[in-house]
């Protein structure tokens, strides 16, 4: 398998360099022992091919030529050069390996971990009045079994939020009734309500694990 995926891969170079190179480069892969060793070949050749698509055009350009009229005299004169077009090779080349890093594109941003980003003139627009911080304060406690208990708290305006004698930051509001911790905004607190408005509970989301917590009625 991994022999073909690095004939593949020599194909897809462009002619001169599969003349002076291929025969060789398929060579030393036949020759070499390990697949960690023979998965470096074909690793080699991935980014060789992108080097010479996208680094190296005189490799696939081909050159113009002017022919020169037989008995032309020393005499300056115009000549016009052909149109250069790609080949229709070139073309399908270039077409997969556009496609080919396109889906690696698509694979890595699939696969890679959620940045949130927060403008602050987007978060000076959403203000939310001292009543309805009032309305989020209180102890709140998680059903886990180390019995987690989270304190909000008001102060100076902005909302606190504090687990006893483990960590405590600022709450910054960005949407609906979540919260981003003001050091970490990838954490975030999420307060649920009755339809009464009244808060009942919160969804604490905190490096990379989460847990639920209700409110302590006096």
């Amino acid at each position: 398998m991994l022999r073909f995926c690095y004939w593949c891969l020599l194909r897809f170079h462009p002619a001169r360099f599969r003349e002076c190179f291929a025969e060789e480069m398929l060579s030393i892969f036949d020759h070499i022992e390990g697949r960690a060793s023979r998965g470096k070949l074909v690793a080699d050749a991935f980014f060789s091919l992108l080097r010479q698509w996208t680094m190296r055009p005189q490799n696939w350009e081909q050159k113009a030529t002017a022919s020169i009229p037989i008995g032309a005299t020393a005499t300056p004169a115009f000549f016009t050069l052909g149109d250069f077009k790609p080949s229709k090779r070139a073309l399908f080349y270039g077409a997969v390996l556009t496609l080919i890093l396109y889906c690696c594109l698509f694979l890595v941003l699939r696969h890679s971990r959620k940045h949130y980003v927060y403008l602050p003139t987007a978060l000076s627009e959403w203000v939310v009045s001292p009543d309805t911080l009032d309305s989020y304060t209180g102890v709140y406690s998680s059903d886990l079994p180390n019995k987690l208990t989270v304190s909000l708290t008001v102060r100076s305006g902005q909302l606190m939020v504090e687990i006893p004698r483990e960590w405590k930051s600022a709450l910054v509001p960005v949407t609906g009734n979540r919260f981003v911790f003001s050091d970490d905004q990838e954490n975030w607190i999420e307060f649920s309500k009755h339809r009464n408005g009244v808060v009942y509970g919160i969804r604490v989301h905190r490096n990379g694990s989460e847990f639920q917590a209700h409110r302590v009625m006096n």
